[in-house]
């Protein structure tokens, strides 16, 4: 008996997560219309906007961190091979900025 009032219970669950679903997916396009609301096209550049955006941050964080980076490691001298490989690269660096 204890078996059937279970199934009857996973039932009403069920139900009552679908027909919630339901309402979720009716009510979406009133919640985010800006997703709806968009041609094709507009969201197409939208999107190209934004990996041009992020690109664009990625490099500029890259450009800022990987010299600062690289002036703290060319003073490591515990680490012979890294030492040394950081110190070339940075009066490498430093040679072509010059020259510019």
């Amino acid at each position: 008996m204890k078996h059937k009032t279970d199934n009857t219970a996973q039932e009403r669950r069920l139900e009552r997560a679908m027909t919630e679903l339901q309402r979720t997916i009716a009510e979406m396009p009133k919640k985010f219309d800006f997703a709806f609301s968009y041609s094709p096209w507009k969201r197409l550049f939208l999107a190209f906007g934004k990996g041009v955006a992020s690109t664009l941050g990625v490099v500029v964080a890259a450009a800022i961190i990987i010299p600062l980076l690289l002036s703290f490691l060319q003073h490591i001298d515990w680490i012979p091979l890294v030492g040394d490989f950081l110190t070339k690269v940075a009066q490498y660096m430093e040679r072509s900025s010059l020259s510019r």
